[in-house]
């Protein structure tokens, strides 16, 4: 507990009462989903677009397919039975994997989720507008913290950024 006053307190010295809540926000994120296996998720982008005048939420996925390519989707979701999915090209995808990321997306209240090549996890937040970045290793996390040293670690390989 003081490793996160103390942090808070380095990390907020000079910052506004916005970035300390952010900050505040993704520690407790952390703090309750830091452990959960977010594989589901590997090679995956989604995008929270808000909602329309039905009060679908829309989401734009893209994700590999059966055939190795990506495909875009634009999914209109209510629940896991009122959803209409649209497709860029033809292509095959699973329905029953689009549902559990859009689910599991839904429960972390992200606005946006991306895992780049190297297999880092990039998490955006609709409630505070944090960012929070969990590197696939120590080794890719040392890496990246060369090029970008303002990353503030919360926890394991889980890093805040503003």
């Amino acid at each position: 507990m003081c490793v996160v006053i103390l942090g808070v307190f380095c990390v907020c010295q000079s910052c506004s009462i916005q970035d300390y809540y952010s900050y505040t926000s993704c520690v407790s994120f952390c703090e309750k989903y830091g452990n959960d296996d977010f594989s589901i998720f590997e090679d995956v982008y989604m995008y929270y677009r808000g909602c329309n005048d039905e009060e679908y939420y829309l989401y734009v996925l893209v994700m590999p397919t059966s055939n190795g390519k990506g495909a875009i989707l634009n999914v209109d979701y209510k629940d896991s039975i009122d959803y209409k999915i649209e497709l860029s090209d033809t292509c095959v995808f699973d329905t029953t994997k689009v549902l559990a990321l859009i689910n599991k997306f839904r429960t972390y209240r992200l606005i946006e989720l991306n895992t780049n090549d190297d297999g880092n996890l990039s998490l955006d937040f609709i409630d505070h507008g944090g960012s929070l970045i969990r590197f696939k290793d120590e080794a890719e996390k040392d890496k990246v913290l060369l090029r970008s040293p303002k990353l503030i670690r919360i926890s394991d390989l889980w890093y805040y950024r503003d």
